[in-house]
């Protein structure tokens, strides 16, 4: 029992402190030292946001679509900060371990992905989440504000690329 109320602890705990004081939170730069891993923020997040979805969408209670929710949410985080990831150590000229890019992609995504999970509410949980990402990559990683404009732009470009690319193979794609 005190497994589960330390790592609910854990997580509200890192949480709040993404809400209340971003800038502080990726100023420590080690953010596993200021709550919960990323990995695991994130995969929880994409459950619970999984399942506000299954339970309140229009297809209640389908465990598929729930699924693949979840994998979404913890995947996107990864793609997105898999493409970052190469764009900021050359613009940078220092070395910037993956892990760090990924923490602040993780935990952006993660404190955001409870509001996503309603349509309405996405239209502020994304520009949300993509400052979260600015100011982890500021303060986090050292980057500049051109050199972080450029890493995002870029990943979001790539991220849309890909879609457009990827949307035409699925079995709902504009042509398919």
């Amino acid at each position: 029992m005190r497994e589960k109320t330390f790592f609910l602890r854990a997580y509200l705990h890192t949480w709040v402190q993404l809400v209340k004081a971003p800038k502080l939170f990726f100023d420590a730069g080690d953010t596993h030292s200021q709550g919960m891993p990323a990995a695991a923020f994130l995969a929880i997040s994409s459950l619970i946001s999984a399942g506000a979805a299954i339970l309140t969408g229009p297809l209640s209670g389908n465990l598929v679509q729930g699924a693949i929710l979840a994998v979404n949410g913890f995947g996107m985080a990864l793609l997105a900060a898999g493409l970052a990831y190469p764009m900021a150590v050359p613009l940078t000229g220092h070395k910037i371990d993956f892990s760090r890019i990924f923490s602040i992609f993780a935990h952006s995504s993660g404190v955001t992905l409870l509001l996503s999970w309603n349509p309405v509410l996405v239209m502020i949980a994304e520009p949300w989440k993509w400052w979260l990402i600015w100011t982890g990559m500021r303060r986090g990683c050292g980057l500049t504000r051109g050199q972080t404009a450029v890493v995002l732009a870029l990943t979001v470009t790539m991220i849309i690329m890909l879609f457009r690319i990827l949307l035409p193979l699925t079995a709902g794609g504009p042509e398919g």
